[in-house]
This record gives structure tokens, C-alpha cells and sequence, in this order.
């Protein structure tokens, strides 16, 4: 009874407080927004409601989603659904029709009746009629016509993979083609201006203009990198420069995917090491599994079975080979280890951060390593020092400096600071 008198006694000062960073917390089983110090800016009035982004938040009330602004005031009534903000551009729908609008609500061009869109990379879509793909721009203005049976956008701005009877080619930001509809394979992009194809189970490269530069003699090729790509010959492995040329001869029953720090790890005689660009064996053949080189210079490998280990770009062990398990953090110097059924993490040292205790450790989120303890999730931050302590009996991973947690049947968000967005 104290919570709704409080609440029904907290004054909305929308003009003054609209403009702050509202986070969603939830009072009495329905949810509002309210500001870092827990001011309620938005009354505990919907059922669920998403966080604010580019100004904006879908809430459901009753069984309706719909789209507030931070004024609490509905906008987009004119549209039967929005999507979520991507880039600040959204998808929208009224009765058959189907279009986008910007963060101002501004529709980027006429919205089309019984037509598909996908979502805008590159200020590019892709539209589907009739049950053809084109390419259109975000003006409107369709690039090729509906003709694709389908589409893959990769990372390279204008490289387009298209598909039409059972047939891969590529297309730039313009709609022309620039790799003939003739492969059955086509790579992720150009690499040192040569993107990998296939045909009739036979790899080789072609250029940007399209033309076949290294002709399809090859099982498998990969990416090149600084000039050199792994490809495999005869059932063998090599490399090969972006002439063609075999710079290492096909002699390994299987290689890694590039060459990284100046080492590829081969097999050969069921064993793994690792050579040069030039074939010099640095790191002798005895690994019973090995990794590309990081760029911090170091390697995952095992022997005696699953038994890991760290190693640098000499062959040096840097840790004993005693781990279960092994596996790097995106963008840290830091490793995830498994002993029995245990997790913890070491640093590239080999020292270890977080005690192998845990019963799990997820990659890292903003700088922060959501763990589980004795059924519970907190956090540690990259040093290992533990910044939220295990209380939650769910948690993910922190988005726009939030986590979404439950303690029983509550949910509600924390900051890194462990601050709790509840009543």
C-alpha cells in the first residue's frame, strides 16, 4: 500500500525530465521508465515495455503493442506495427502496405502495397514482389528489378551475393553485376582485391572487374591475406600469392584457414605445427589441435588429448597443458578456461584472473564477464575484480550499460554499477 501511495503521490515533470536517459523498472508487476536516481519519469502503467532507443520505446498495454516518445506520448499511431529502431530508420506497416520511417517520422519514400523489405545497410534494401528480390536505395528508387531468387550482404559496402536459378553472382551498390550469376559458391567480400568463387566443386579467384585472374585448378581455397591464401591441391595443402603461385608446396594433410604473425598451423602425419609463409617450420609438428596465431601473438594447442595450453609465436609454453577446455575473449587478452566442470579466466600471462570455480563464463559485454556461481549470476569486470555480486537467478549480458535480471519471477535492469531499477 506504501509503493502506490508513494506512486500516486510522485509528480511527472515531463518538460524538465524527458530529455534524461530513461531505463525501464517495473513497480507492481507493470513497468514505467524512470531516471539513473530511480525518479519516475513515465508512470508504471504497461504490461512490458522495451528500452528507449533513438528516442522511442514499443510498451504494451492490454494486448496492444505501440511506440511512446520520451514524453510518454504516443506517436506512429498511423502505422499498425513498428519495428525497432535500427540506425535510426524503422520498418513500419498499414494494411498492406509496408515502408520505413526515420526518428523524425518521416517516411524515407511512399510506402509500397504487397511488397517485402529488408532491413537498410549501406542505405540499401532489399525488395521482395512477386517473390523476387531487387535493390532499391533509400529514396525509393529501385536499382534492378525484382529478378534474384535470393541475397546475402556481407561486411563489404557494394558487394551484394545474389542468387538466381540455383547460381551465385555478385552485384554492387548500383545494381550492376560484377561477378557473373555462374558460380556455386561465392566468398565474403575481396581480400587484397580478389574475392575466392567456386564451380563444379572447383575453387579459384576472380577480381573485381569479374574476371577468373586464378584460374579454378583448386579443391579449396581461402581468403588471402597479406598476399598469400591457403588452398588445397591434389588432397594436399599449400599456399599461393595472389599471381597464383605456389609459395609453399602442397604438402600438408590440412592447414588452418590464413597466416597470422608469420605462422600457419599444417597438419602432417596427424600431427600439427606450424610454418612460415616461406615453409620454414617454426613450431614443431607434436600438437594434437592448434589455433591461428592471435594478435597478441598466441596460439590455443593441445596434447596428450584434450588437454590445453597456451603457446607463443616460438613454440614457448606459456601455461601447463592441464586445462579441459580453452577459449579466447573477443578483444581482450584474456581466456576462458575449463578444469572438470569448472570455468575460470587467465590472462595471456597465463596468471589467473577469475578462480576456476564457476559453473559458467560468457564472453565479455561492455567491458564487463557475466559468471554463474552456485546457481547464481554476477559480474566481474576485466580484471577479475567482481563488480555485482551473485544474487540473480538470470542476468544477460550488458546492452547501452544495462543488464535485464530476475530474482524470482521479477524482472527488472541493473547498471554496472549494480544499481537496481526496481521498487
Amino acid at each position: 500500500m506504501i509503493k502506490k501511495i508513494l506512486f500516486i503521490l510522485i509528480l511527472f515533470n515531463y518538460d524538465t525530465c524527458y530529455s534524461q536517459e530513461l531505463i525501464p523498472i517495473q513497480i507492481d508487476s507493470l513497468w514505467g521508465f524512470c531516471s539513473n536516481n530511480k525518479e519516475i519519469i513515465i508512470p508504471a502503467i504497461y504490461k512490458k515495455v522495451r528500452p528507449f532507443i533513438y528516442g522511442y520505446a514499443h510498451v504494451k498495454k492490454d494486448s496492444v503493442w505501440s511506440i511512446i516518445n520520451k514524453k510518454n506520448e504516443s506517436v506512429f499511431k498511423q502505422y499498425q506495427k513498428v519495428d525497432d529502431f535500427h540506425d535510426g530508420i524503422a520498418k513500419v506497416y498499414i494494411n498492406s502496405k509496408t515502408g520505413f520511417v526515420d526518428k523524425e517520422g518521416k517516411e524515407l519514400f511512399p510506402l509500397e502495397p504487397n511488397i517485402d523489405f529488408s532491413a537498410i545497410r549501406w542505405e540499401r534494401l532489399w525488395y521482395k514482389e512477386n517473390g523476387k528480390f531487387g535493390l532499391m536505395d533509400v529514396k525509393g528508387t529501385k536499382l534492378t528489378i525484382p529478378k534474384y531468387d535470393g541475397y546475402i550482404t556481407y561486411g563489404e559496402r557494394g558487394f551484394y551475393v545474389v542468387t538466381l536459378n540455383n547460381k551465385k553472382g555478385v552485384i554492387n551498390e548500383n545494381g550492376k553485376e560484377i561477378i557473373p550469376l555462374i558460380y556455386n559458391h561465392i566468398g565474403q567480400g575481396f581480400y587484397n582485391n580478389l574475392c575466392d568463387v567456386e564451380r563444379d566443386s572447383m575453387f579459384g579467384f576472380v577480381n573485381r572487374q569479374g574476371k577468373e585472374v586464378i584460374a579454378l585448378n583448386f579443391e579449396y581455397v581461402w581468403i588471402f591475406v597479406d598476399g598469400i591464401a591457403v588452398a588445397k591441391k591434389h588432397g594436399k595443402y599449400g599456399l599461393i600469392d595472389t599471381l597464383g603461385n605456389t609459395v609453399v608446396p602442397f604438402l600438408y594433410d590440412y592447414a588452418m584457414d590464413w597466416c597470422q604473425m608469420n605462422r600457419l598451423g599444417v597438419k602432417k602425419k596427424n600431427k600439427w605445427g606450424f610454418i612460415d609463409r616461406y615453409n620454414n617450420v617454426k613450431i614443431p609438428f607434436k600438437y594434437d589441435y592448434v589455433n591461428n596465431f592471435e594478435p597478441n601473438g598466441l596460439s590455443i594447442c593441445s596434447t596428450g588429448g584434450l588437454r590445453y595450453s597456451l603457446i607463443d609465436t616460438n613454440g614457448v609454453k606459456i601455461t601447463k597443458s592441464k586445462y579441459r577446455g580453452m577459449q579466447g575473449i573477443y578483444n581482450t587478452d584474456l581466456f576462458i578456461v575449463r578444469l572438470k566442470d569448472k570455468y575460470g579466466v587467465i590472462n595471456k600471462f597465463g596468471d589467473i584472473l577469475i578462480p576456476i570455480k564457476y559453473e559458467e563464463i560468457n564472453q565479455i559485454g561492455e567491458g564487463c564477464i557475466l559468471a554463474k556461481f552456485n546457481g547464481k549470476y554476477g559480474f566481474f569486470d576485466k580484471s577479475g575484480k567482481k563488480i555485482i555480486d551473485f544474487k540473480y537467478d538470470y542476468a544477460n549480458d550488458f546492452k547501452d550499460g544495462l543488464s535485464d535480471v530476475w530474482i524470482e519471477n521479477c524482472e527488472f535492469y541493473i547498471n554496472k554499477d549494480g544499481f537496481e531499477f526496481k521498487y
